[in-house]
């Protein structure tokens, strides 16, 4: 039997591993040195010192310094939230995401765990369409062919609209326009500019719609009920966004209670398929159509005290589309700076036109051209890939305290600055950016191992608290 090959590459960065860990100057500080950006794939390198310094006495009481590091830096975690780009970090984001919804379903991080008897509803708005695509047509379980057209069909330039072809779900083929002349990509560019704006609009035509349906005015209403939400926008194979939401009712005032009697999940999804054919947003160009949201939607009560667990599923099914972007649609991760660009992007054909399309209305007087650029390569789309009201739950920044300041608690040991125990210690810091990236092939691979580990451990931790939550604790 032949020995497997191993590339000379690998070789080469496990000798110099090797090397590193048994180097006695920095061998011991080595992997703790590298795993302390928890596997990011492009950490920060950073050099400088950190003072804890006596705001009474100006008296140095603890110092860190870059210098007792190995190559005299620090590794920082990139905090990318795309997968495209960093898996180890967007881990680290939906993680995050999921803490945010979950709390805000059933409680926990600050929130009351009566969150979870308040009125909640699940919403999905999508966009209109732009011209005919290919796509994925089902039903009663059986695919059915993309675009049957019995008489055979053509559009106004001459090209067949028919398709008989039962797509599969990997088809490279699915979202792009049957015929490119009759597809508006500056439409679809536009649209997805104003998304946020009209989102914003939706918003407050459910707060009328609700009071409405109440048979109460709009004060009345506001000072019984409050409408919170969570959102997560996600790029369809075609190339516009469509929001996912959770909606929920709570009472007034910021303790989060429960709202007025007669406000129940029911009356708030009525609200929401009401407002979905007012909420519009004015065009830029004079006597062009309003945005609008599109036919297809979904609105559902949810009930989440008959599974435990239902909180948990929905939550994760919102935060797994918060680290994506327009990567499902075939498009490209990386901003674009100058016009020779779009002729070079690595991207399927529908992609960039569509990119090409949200450049070139950077031409148009009537819109925010620099604005417009600034996110061609997401199609126009400039928003916020998941946001939410400020009542709905926990924040970002609270969540990512709370793990700063558990791991500089843990790392006291090694003659890092501990966490802040005494109110008079003000930090002083002075930090450099010294570069991006592993500066040897043997930290890349023991960095890899370390997203590896990382990985593991929060599938054993997150099968530990599913025991915990269905069993109480016993196995």
């Amino acid at each position: 039997m032949s020995a497997a090959v191993v590339p000379h590459e690998d070789v080469w960065a496990a000798r110099e591993l090797a090397a590193r860990l048994n180097d006695p100057a920095t061998g011991g500080r080595y992997q703790r040195w590298i795993e302390r950006p928890g596997g990011c794939e492009h950490p920060v390198r950073l050099r400088g010192t950190t003072r804890m310094v006596d705001a009474a006495t100006g008296e140095v009481v603890s110092e860190f310094s870059s210098e007792v590091e190995p190559d005299g830096v620090v590794l920082t975690a990139c905090g990318n939230r795309r997968a495209s780009v960093c898996e180890a970090c967007s881990e680290v984001y939906r993680g995050d995401a999921w803490q945010l919804v979950v709390s805000g379903l059933r409680g926990g991080k600050g929130v009351p765990e009566t969150v979870a008897d308040h009125p909640l509803v699940f919403a999905t708005f999508t966009a209109p369409g732009f011209g005919p695509v290919h796509t994925v047509r089902e039903s009663g379980g059986k695919r059915l062919a993309c675009r049957p057209r019995a008489r055979g069909e053509t559009c106004d330039h001459g090209r067949s609209l028919t398709c008989g072809k039962r797509h599969t779900d990997d088809d490279p083929c699915l979202g792009e326009a049957i015929c490119l002349d009759c597809f508006d990509y500056e439409r679809c560019a536009l649209w997805n500019h104003n998304a946020g704006r009209l989102f914003k609009r939706m918003r407050t035509y459910v707060e009328r719609e609700l009071a409405r349906q109440a048979g109460l005015t709009q004060k009345a209403a506001h000072a019984l009920v409050r409408v919170s939400y969570v959102k997560v926008a996600e790029f369809q194979r075609r190339g516009v966004v469509h929001f996912h939401t959770l909606w929920r009712l709570d009472g007034f005032g910021d303790d989060l209670t429960p709202p007025s009697e007669g406000f129940d999940a029911q009356l708030l999804a009525d609200a929401i398929t009401a407002a979905l054919p007012k909420a519009t947003v004015p065009a830029e160009a004079e006597g062009a159509e309003p945005y609008a949201w599109g036919a297809q939607h979904e609105v559902r009560p949810l009930d989440l005290g008959a599974d435990r667990q239902e909180a948990g599923r929905v939550a994760a099914y919102i935060a797994k589309y918060a680290t994506k972007s327009t990567e499902n649609a075939g498009g490209t991760g990386r901003r674009i700076k100058k016009p020779h660009e779009l002729k070079t992007l690595r991207c399927r054909d529908h992609a960039r036109r569509l990119t090409t399309a949200a450049w070139e209305l950077g031409d148009r007087s009537e819109l925010d051209g620099k604005r417009m650029r600034r996110w061609a390569h997401q199609f126009g789309f400039g928003g916020h890939c998941f946001t939410k009201s400020r009542r709905f739950s926990t924040t970002f920044k609270a969540l990512r305290q709370a793990r700063a300041t558990y791991a500089a608690g843990r790392c006291g040991a090694d003659g890092e600055i501990v966490a802040k125990s005494d109110h008079n210690l003000v930090p002083v810091k002075d930090w450099d950016y010294a570069g991006r990236g592993y500066p040897r092939p043997g930290d890349g691979l023991l960095a890899l191992s370390s997203r590896a580990r990382a990985r593991e451990h929060r599938r054993l931790a997150r099968e530990e608290r599913y025991v915990n939550t269905t069993t109480g604790g016993r196995r």
